[in-house]
């Protein structure tokens, strides 16, 4: 049994052969993501889920989750102003905390739920424009967020960067 915090750790233990594991690539390929599998890219590793524990003995090896985030569904049931109140305030106190600075403030802006809400909270808390910074990768596809970060900038006032790494 090896484990370590990183795959080259594992892989400079000498204990595995260097294998590709070609169904976790053929996975990646189709959805264009890797998060929430247990397989890696390398036959013979796998990785230890987030909220989970790990026992190895001699009688072999047991999984189990430790902590999970229990999210209450109500459906149908729609927020009370109240329920609407609360988290308002909330948001506006957790964002207000993080804008005390002597330089100009900037956000990253993906165009997804989190960061949008964060932009247009601070937004409307800062008597200047923000800075906003957001990262599109390739051509447009369903995990493209950008037309969703363009409308934020189009609705809030703000200094707007934006790159498109391509590895170089």
């Amino acid at each position: 049994f090896v484990f370590g915090s990183e795959i080259r750790a594992v892989l400079a233990s000498g204990h595995l052969p260097l294998r590709v594991h070609a169904a976790a690539m053929v996975a990646y390929l189709q959805n264009n993501l890797v998060d929430g599998l247990e397989e890696t890219f390398f036959a013979g590793i796998r990785r230890l889920e987030p909220g989970c524990c790990l026992l190895v003995d001699n009688a072999g090896t047991q999984c189990w989750q430790y902590w999970d985030l229990e999210i209450a569904s109500f459906p149908g049931e729609k927020p009370t102003p109240n329920t609407i109140a609360t988290f308002k305030s909330a948001l506006d106190a957790a964002v207000s905390s993080h804008m005390v600075s002597d330089v100009p403030l900037g956000v990253s802006l993906s165009g997804g739920l989190d960061s949008s809400a964060i932009f247009a909270t601070a937004s409307k808390l800062s008597s200047t424009p923000l800075h906003t910074y957001s990262a599109y990768y390739g051509v447009p596809g369903p995990f493209d967020e950008r037309r969703y970060s363009d409308q934020m900038i189009d609705r809030y006032p703000a200094q707007a960067y934006q790159v498109c790494p391509d590895g170089n």
